[in-house]
C-alpha cells in the first residue's frame, strides 16, 4: 500500500469524532499489518508529539512482525533523525536494510 504520512493523520484525526466507526488502534493496526508499505512525505507533518507517537507505533510494529517499509522523503539524513528519531532509523539499518539518499533534481521542475 502507497499512503502519505499526512493521509495517515487525518484518517487517525478523523477517529477522534464520537461518530467514526473506526478507532485510532484499528488504523494504527492496520498499517503495522500491511504486507508492504510506502510512506510518502514523512516530514511534512507538524512534528506533534501525537504524531510522532503514531509514527513510532506504526514503524515499531511493522518492525516487530519484520514487515518490508519505505519510506520517501525530501529530509537530509540529519533532518531524517531528527524528525524520526534515532530508535527508529537504527531499525532501518538492521537486516540489510538503510538510508538511502537519491539527490538528483526534481522532475516537476523540468
Amino acid at each position: 500500500e502507497y499512503v502519505s504520512f499526512y493521509d495517515i493523520m487525518a484518517k487517525i484525526k478523523s477517529t477522534f469524532n464520537k461518530k467514526s466507526d473506526q478507532s485510532e488502534e484499528s488504523l494504527i493496526k492496520h498499517y503495522r499489518n500491511k504486507g508492504f508499505l510506502i510512506i510518502d512525505e514523512i516530514g511534512v507533518q507538524f512534528e506533534s508529539n501525537l504524531e510522532k507517537v503514531i509514527l513510532f507505533q506504526i514503524l515499531n510494529g511493522r518492525y516487530e512482525n519484520y514487515k518490508p517499509t519505505i519510506l520517501i522523503t525530501n529530509l537530509n539524513n540529519t533532518d531524517l533523525l531528527k524528525t524520526l528519531g534515532e530508535r527508529i532509523v537504527d531499525r532501518f539499518y538492521e537486516n540489510k536494510g538503510g538510508v538511502f539518499s537519491f539527490e538528483w533534481d526534481s522532475y516537476r521542475r523540468k
